[in-house]
């Protein structure tokens, strides 16, 4: 877990992609109208796909700047909604094609206090990489910083204080 603030989305046109009814992971459309895993793991077809949210975002504590990619279940806990519901919404309300948009209400977790389970690879540990994958996200209920006063309230407020060890 990793407790951050989201400095900045990338906005780009691959916010979204088809994925997978059955992994999740990204399918290409075949010639014959069905659409197939590119998971060597699944290779299903399947007559439709799901569409789905990836999106890359520039996250910070005090200590260090990371790029964090959010996968689908992550962009639909932040936003509170799913790419078709998203999509459909600025189909409504755009002249312009979605395919040329970046939905405002991703750009609006910027400057968020998130906690994200994230993955750490091969890449973070052997090569200092600082790209990440969120498996999962949650959003702070308190948008201050933790400082020493206010930890010392937290341990106030459940019982639990600062006090010499026996």
């Amino acid at each position: 877990m990793c407790f951050v603030t989201i400095k900045r989305v990338e906005a780009g046109d691959s916010w979204r992609y088809y994925g997978c009814n059955f992994c999740h992971e990204e399918v290409h459309l075949l010639e014959e109208g069905r659409y197939k895993c590119v998971n060597p793991k699944c290779l299903k077809s399947s007559p439709y796909a799901e569409k789905s949210y990836r999106i890359m975002v520039l996250a910070h504590d005090k200590t260090k700047a990371v790029n964090v990619a959010l996968n689908d279940r992550v962009v639909k806990r932040l936003v509170g909604k799913t790419a078709t519901m998203l999509l459909e919404e600025i189909e409504d309300l755009a002249e312009t094609p979605p395919s040329k948009l970046f939905p405002r209400q991703i750009l609006d977790i910027a400057n968020e206090n998130v906690t994200f389970n994230i993955l750490i690879s091969d890449d973070n540990v052997l090569i200092n990489s600082t790209m990440y994958n969120a498996t999962d996200a949650y959003l702070s209920k308190k948008s201050k910083s933790l400082t020493s006063e206010t930890v010392e309230e937290i341990l106030e407020s459940t019982e639990f204080g600062f006090g010499e060890v026996s």
